[in-house]
């Protein structure tokens, strides 16, 4: 799927339906039907740009991020933009809504996460910790915790009623691009590195269970298998390559995903597809039969 001017920064996908939404170094967000290809609609209204989109559990609203400092809720429906949030003092680089709730989590380049309640556009809550830009977040599926990562090279864990992290997870030799949770007998958290790593590490202790290479440049985003035994990894290496957790090892490898660095993966439960976004201007779905 083509139509963005310049490179696709992140991808989401619909919780129900064969919707896709794309953000873009243009400013714009764009809505696609994934199966028929069809351009629905473009969101416009961010004056730099968007980092990163977050589609919520009941595919009601969309959320985008910007390096002009701001936070958009959009409304799926409409295609309005129905609130703005401001607060951030520097790029905001991600940004997630917490399950089945009002609040939404973003990142910024200011250092911060911070919580925000959507139907008053309030900040009720500032996260301090790291040293750096944070890059990333990622929220597990009950709610009640976090996990980002940052140009300081760490991945830290954090409880929503806690300001201060819980747990401190160092080993990455270069920016953190990417986190995730997987479940492996117990909470994991995957981290994906500047350093072309790939990091598994124990969600209670913080200890460091696998570290996985194969990446011959950064790796950018981490999404996971709904059966928790896969992970999909995308890098400026222009590669997507799968791995088994059950015997950590790439099993599956992409070469020439997309004719430039690889964005964004995003593995869909209820298509069983896969996508990935590139500097390239390109989003594409990957049946999961190719791999």
């Amino acid at each position: 799927m083509q139509g963005h001017r310049s490179s696709v920064t992140n991808i989401a996908f619909h919780p129900t339906y064969s919707i896709i939404a794309s953000s873009s170094e243009d400013g714009s967000i764009r809505i696609c039907d994934f199966e028929s290809g069809q351009f629905e609609r473009a969101l416009k209204g961010h004056m730099g740009t968007v980092n990163s989109v977050s589609i919520d559990s009941s595919g009601k609203y969309l959320a985008s991020c910007s390096s002009d400092l701001t936070i958009r809720v959009w409304d799926l429906n409409q295609y309005q933009c129905i609130r703005t949030l401001y607060g951030h003092e520097h790029n905001v680089s991600d940004v997630k809504f917490l399950p089945n709730s009002d609040f939404l989590l973003s990142a910024s380049r200011d250092k911060t996460i911070k919580m925000w309640e959507i139907s008053s556009g309030y900040c009720k809550k500032t996260f301090e910790g790291h040293e750096e830009w944070v890059k990333c977040l990622k929220i597990n599926d009950q709610g009640n915790q976090f996990v980002s990562g940052g140009s300081d090279q760490c991945v830290m864990v954090w409880n929503m009623e806690n300001n201060n992290p819980i747990l401190i997870l160092r080993g990455h030799e270069h920016v953190v691009e990417c986190v995730n949770y997987v479940f492996l007998q117990f909470q994991c958290i995957i981290s994906g590195s500047r350093d072309k790593s790939i990091k598994i590490w124990n969600g209670n202790n913080g200890q460091l269970i696998k570290n996985l290479l194969g990446h011959d440049n950064w790796v950018r985003n981490i999404s996971v298998h709904s059966n928790n035994k896969y992970i999909y990894s995308c890098s400026d290496d222009k590669t997507i390559r799968v791995w088994d957790l059950e015997q950590f090892r790439q099993i599956r490898k992409i070469n020439e995903a997309h004719s430039h660095f690889v964005s964004s993966v995003i593995f869909n439960p209820l298509y069983f597809v896969l996508a990935s976004a590139s500097v390239d201007l390109s989003v594409k779905i990957w049946e999961l039969k190719d791999f």
